[in-house]
Formats: C-alpha cells, structure tokens, sequence
C-alpha cells in the first residue's frame, strides 16, 4: 500500500514531523527526497515548531482579514463560518446534499521552482477564477499554498470538477493539471479535511483526476503515518523485515527495500556505502 501510494507521488524517501495548535494535532511538515537522512528530522522538528507559532498567529489575526491577498478570495475565517451555516442549513434539511471539494495543482512546487514565484502567483489567481466561475459562488477558499476548498451541490460537483480540470490543463500558458477530492458535508461529521484526503488518492492523469472520500483511504493514511513514525521499533518487533539487497539511488546513496507483512513495499534512504 505504501509503495503504491509513494509510486503515484513519484517519491522514494520522505522525512514528516506532526506539528501541533495548542493540544491537538494538525497536520504534518516534511520533505521528499532528503539529501542527508541525519539532518533532515532536526530541520524537520525545527519547521514544524514554526509552522506551530504561524498557525496560531494566523488564528488569532485573520479575523481581521477579509480576504486572501493573492487570489482575493474570502478569508478562511469567513469560509468557515459559512460552512457552519451550510452544516445548519443540512442538519435543518437533510434532505440537502452538499460537498466539500479540495482542489490542488499537481507537482506545484515544481512549477515554482522552474517558473519562478510570481508565475505561481498568476496560476493560483488563475485556478481560483476558473473555480469560482465553474462553481458560481463566491464560497471558496485557499487554504495554504495551491490547496482551495470549495463547496458544490452533490449534483453539480463531478461536472463542476471537469470543467475546472479541462479549463487548466488547456490554458497553454500555465499547462498544469489539478487533483480534486470529495467530501459530502453531514452535521454529524464535520471533518472537514476528508476532502484532501481523498484528493491525495487521486492519480492525478488525465483520466483520473478526481476521486470520492472513502472511509479506506483515512485507514490507509494512518496505518502509513504509522510506519513512517515507527519502522525502528517495527523492525526491532519483526513487524516488518529488511530484505537484505540494496537497491542503486543516486551516487553512493542506496535504498533499504522495506517488506511488510502484507506484501507492501517501503523505501528508506540509507547511508552511503
């Protein structure tokens, strides 16, 4: 499952630290492909430290922000006070299917990295036009770098996606593809980061760009956060087993193929020989 997951992302190593607000876990903060496996975690637990202090500085202050200041789209303080209205209005009318959609552009920070910042600037103003004109509602949001949420009536959501999906990958300025995930809104269950989850599990081709929260994919998460934070002690209990070759990575770099019992292939980065 790892191995299958860490293929779709193009990756071989991948170094993630949790950071927290306040008590409670949020999100994660890593790098792919460290060059030095030694440094990576101490970097990583420094940034993570960061990203605490902003995300609680971000909490406390955009309640006086009306709007994000690259796309100009609404604060995510006000769009989460309309989707709490929207929960009230489904728990009022259950009747009422609404979805939560996670937008992201695929391999982004590349694009960054060969157009430079103010081209990602343009692409994310131009993502968020198309997305607001494909969805005709103003309730959108970007959350943090390329990942947008929006809201769309369970009817409308596939066709809206498409059409957001085609109108990027054919603006030839930009030529990029998305990702989308989905998630019904329900005023029991209001986790709303399901839909990046499941856009996560996208492939991201052509084809299959888009996918629907399935409750597999949450499972499937944790059980790889898992063993990303404790192959030591899976090795050491014999959860897992280090298969004895050592497979060519870059210079005198290699990678420890990583078995588990189910048959599911894990890459480390291992010190040079």
């Amino acid at each position: 499952m790892l191995y299958e997951v860490f293929s779709r992302q193009e990756l071989s190593s991948l170094v993630l630290c949790p950071f927290y607000f306040e008590t409670d876990l949020v999100g994660f903060v890593g790098v792919d492909e460290p060059k030095d496996m030694s440094l990576a975690l101490p970097v990583m637990q420094i940034a993570s430290s960061h990203m605490s202090g902003l995300l609680q500085k971000s909490f406390y202050v955009e309640k006086g922000a009306s709007a994000d200041s690259v796309t100009n789209l609404c604060s995510v303080t006000a769009f989460r006070h309309h989707v709490a209205y929207e929960l009230a209005e489904i728990q009022a009318n259950p009747g009422l299917k609404l979805d939560l959609v996670h937008f992201d552009i695929r391999n982004f920070k590349f694009f960054n990295k060969e157009h430079g910042l103010k081209a990602g600037d343009e692409l994310l103003k131009r993502l968020a036009q198309v997305i607001v004109q494909e969805v005709g509602s103003p309730w959108l949001v970007r959350l943090v770098a390329d990942h947008f949420y929006a809201l769309i009536p369970d009817s409308k959501v596939d066709q809206a996606i498409r059409n957001v999906h085609d109108a990027i990958i054919g603006d030839e300025a930009f030529g990029v593809s998305i990702r989308a995930g989905i998630y019904p809104l329900s005023a029991s269950d209001q986790q709303v980061d399901r839909a990046r989850i499941a856009a996560n599990n996208a492939v991201s081709n052509y084809q299959n760009y888009y996918c629907r929260y399935e409750q597999k994919m949450e499972a499937d998460l944790t059980l790889a956060n898992y063993l990303l934070g404790h192959i030591d002690e899976a090795v050491a209990k014999g959860w897992i087993n280090v298969l004895n070759a050592l497979y060519p990575f870059s210079g005198s770099n290699h990678q420890e193929l990583v078995e588990n019992r189910f048959g599911h292939g894990l890459f480390r980065q291992g010190r040079g020989l």
